[in-house]
């Protein structure tokens, strides 16, 4: 037996063996953390803020994005500045929802044709003429201008 899944013998009790030692590890940062409980509020709120990104992070690598640790810090950083203050019964509802989608046709056809610094102009123009958003339309505008750029090796 080889220590796979489904084997057995002494390469699957190796397994076990350098698992346990790994938990015996966990185990005692886990009582070494205890030691200072109750976290501050503020170490609280650190820890979970670097969880959520660390986990976006992680899970869009997985599925393929190519923004580093910190392009994705800089997108949650927006996208939490472009909902600040938006009423929720207006939130993500168009005002005019015919003019996004042809938008969102040019900028899958025509505007990624263009040069990356006229597209990020255009795009940014574009979304504030349509104005589609009861409110936030500026601090979206900018948030896509920055996506734009990020997401532009000319950039990086």
């Amino acid at each position: 037996m080889d220590g796979r899944v489904g084997g057995g013998g002494i390469g699957m009790l190796r397994t076990i063996s350098r698992q346990n030692v790994k938990f015996e590890h966990l185990d005692q940062l886990k009582a070494k953390l205890d030691h200072f409980r109750p976290l501050p509020k503020n170490i609280v709120k650190n820890l979970h803020e670097n969880l959520v990104l660390q986990w976006i992070y992680h899970s869009n690598a997985i599925e393929g994005n190519s923004l580093t640790l910190k392009e994705t810090k800089v997108v949650l950083e927006g996208h939490q500045l472009v909902l600040k203050n938006i009423n929720d019964q207006y939130a993500g509802v168009y005002r005019d929802h015919h003019k996004m989608i042809d938008f969102i046709k040019w900028y899958h056809t025509t505007a990624i044709q263009l040069h990356p610094i006229e597209r990020s102009a255009r795009v940014h123009g574009e979304f504030v003429k349509i104005h589609p958003f009861a409110d936030g339309n500026g601090r979206t505008s900018r948030l896509s201008l920055i996506a734009q750029m990020i997401m532009n090796p000319l950039f990086n």
